[in-house]
């Protein structure tokens, strides 16, 4: 439904003899005159006020735009109640408020993902071929050594890797401090009120769940392990009660090598 009765119409060199056949006198091209709303043409780029015929929501548009919508719809809706008119058509039409519940669409879904996707791997391939001599880059020995040795090395620059050189020294140093952790452990234990460090759940009776549950307990080194590497912490330093806590699995993946400082920081940013 459209608000207004009449609008002002500005006469082109192609609506000038449509309106004098409508009976509109003494006009002339570019004349601003005085129409009835049924008058205009279809086309017309007029704004009208358009009134949505579900909930009465008013929006300007051209006349060309709500003829548009109504010869899609039968009815002018807004855009609040598109949705709920495009289910109801459907359910009407279909059976279903939604097109892609029908089987046959399923079918047709399934076959255009089919041939997409069987013409990016041939596109693929191609590309591989013509860049590096074979189908797929796992069949290059070198692409494969070179894609290992980039990863590693950003991880040992960001500090997630330890080096090849300092591998050794490492592995033995995180053996102590496990073992000096270990021997921490059942004090830590008695001394634990059962809450999360960290995020302060109840994860006491968790010990009942699968060790490689998200939300098993775990024991959480505050100062991390590489920190302590890295700065030359002694073990048994670092495996000391005060810097020993009980987190979810989950949590304490997540610390990684951060020490306690840094990780709490990041999670309340």
């Amino acid at each position: 439904m459209i608000k207004e009765k009449k609008v002002n119409v500005k006469i082109g060199s192609w609506t000038l003899s449509y309106y004098k056949e409508l009976g509109y006198k003494n006009i002339s091209k570019g004349d601003l005159i005085l129409v009835d709303i049924n008058h205009l043409t279809k086309s017309s780029h007029t704004n009208v006020t358009a009134i949505c015929d579900y909930c009465g929501t008013e929006k300007i548009m051209s006349y060309k735009t709500y003829n548009t919508r109504i010869k899609k719809y039968g009815k002018y809706n807004c855009k609040s109640c598109c949705y709920s008119v495009m289910k109801n058509n459907m359910l009407i039409k279909y059976g279903v408020d939604n097109v892609s519940y029908l089987e046959e669409v399923k079918d047709k879904i399934r076959i255009k993902n089919t041939i997409n996707s069987k013409d990016r791997t041939i596109k693929r391939k191609k590309t591989c071929l013509i860049k590096y001599g074979v189908e797929n880059t796992f069949q290059s020995n070198n692409l494969m050594k070179g894609s290992i040795d980039k990863v590693r090395e950003t991880n040992i620059k960001n500090g997630r890797w330890v080096s090849d050189v300092e591998l050794c020294s490492w592995l033995s140093y995180k053996r102590k401090v496990y073992k000096f952790t270990r021997r921490n452990k059942k004090t830590l234990l008695e001394a634990w009120d059962g809450f999360d460090y960290y995020d302060n759940e109840y994860i006491k009776n968790n010990f009942s769940l699968h060790f490689l549950d998200p939300n098993y307990p775990t024991i959480d080194h505050k100062i991390s392990v590489k920190y302590g590497f890295d700065n030359e912490i002694s073990p048994k330093t670092l495996s000391k009660i005060d810097n020993l806590c009980f987190t979810k699995k989950s949590i304490n993946t997540r610390k990684y090598t951060k020490n306690e400082e840094e990780f709490v920081k990041r999670i309340d940013c």
